[in-house]
């Protein structure tokens, strides 16, 4: 398998119930949201985890939408402490038609100054079960205690980051600088990350007067970059970059075995548009350029959206 193909596979999560900035979507409506999660699990396309996140507070709507013989993988997204996280968690994993993969919770919800205290609380959720919890630091300036939180948990528990790219105003974008400072430390302590309020396009538009997320391409390249011992300062460097081609073409200068480490610290990205993002990586001629190495015929976006709209039908 070709880096690029390793770098790309199951990467992306179906985050429509949120905006592109990760906060929830309240006025969208589940059954719209069913329908185009529905559609992307119809396009069967690799990048794609069809995992879909869904907020805490929501989770009993997800349920009575989901049909009697349908069966839909969750990543729940904590937007409630522990008191109310906890029974719609059991009430889910009580449900046939739900797989419960993954608890995204931001430790701000705890409301515990200490860190470790904050993670100890919600990691007792997850202990004992293949549901693995990503914890989201209050500020990235906090990422080098939640390591060593994480660390001094019991062994067995699977915990990784929550890292943010962009909030719901110019002030709660992350700076490039603490981003990979973020990401050097969660590859020193061998943690696993989940990006999100990522770009919906593969790559960063910079816009000199706004603040931009950062795209696939950016933190795929960046956490490689993390992965192989890189500083802070190169780290930052490949989150802005803005030109496609030189980072499609430092994609591809990657070993495969870069390309496992790179994606055994960078286990995932959430999209509001997943077609979007996938769509955009076609543009770019990734899926179809690291297919041909491994000797597969890639499936175009254009090919899959003719074939869910086929399926939908």
């Amino acid at each position: 398998m070709g880096a690029g193909r390793i770098l790309l596979t199951d990467l992306i999560d179906d985050g429509c119930l949120f905006s592109a900035t990760g906060l929830p979507l309240a006025d969208r409506g589940m059954a719209t949201a069913l329908t185009r999660h529905r559609r992307g699990r119809a396009v069967r396309h690799g990048q794609m985890t069809h995992r879909l996140m869904c907020p805490a507070s929501r989770l009993d709507d997800l349920r009575r939408a989901v049909p009697p013989d349908d069966l839909i993988r969750v990543t729940v997204v904590a937007d409630v402490d522990v008191t109310g996280l906890a029974p719609a968690m059991a009430r889910c994993q009580a449900d046939p038609r739900i797989v419960l993969t993954a608890v995204e919770y931001p430790l701000a919800l705890s409301g515990r100054a200490d860190t470790a205290s904050g993670l100890s609380r919600i990691a007792r959720l997850v202990e004992e079960t293949e549901v693995r919890l990503f914890a989201e630091p209050a500020r990235l300036d906090d990422v080098p205690r939640l390591v060593d939180a994480v660390h001094g948990l019991r062994p067995g528990c699977r915990v990784g980051l929550r890292l943010r790219c962009a909030g719901p105003g110019p002030h709660a974008f992350a700076a490039p600088d603490a981003y990979a400072r973020a990401l050097v430390r969660a590859a020193a302590g061998r943690l696993p990350v989940k990006a999100v309020g990522c770009a919906e396009l593969a790559t960063r538009n910079f816009r000199a007067a706004h603040p931009t997320h950062f795209g696939v391409l950016n933190l795929l390249v960046a956490a490689a970059r993390a992965a192989c011992g890189g500083d802070a300062e190169r780290v930052a460097a490949d989150l802005v970059r803005c030109d496609p081609s030189e980072l499609v073409e430092l994609v591809c200068r990657l070993s495969p075995e870069a390309a496992r480490a790179t994606r055994r610290l960078l286990v995932g990205c959430a999209s509001s548009d997943p077609m979007t993002t996938v769509a955009d990586c076609d543009r770019l001629g990734l899926w179809t350029q690291v297919s041909t190495g491994a000797g597969a015929e890639a499936e175009t976006i254009s090919e899959t959206r003719s074939r869910a709209g086929a399926a939908a039908s």
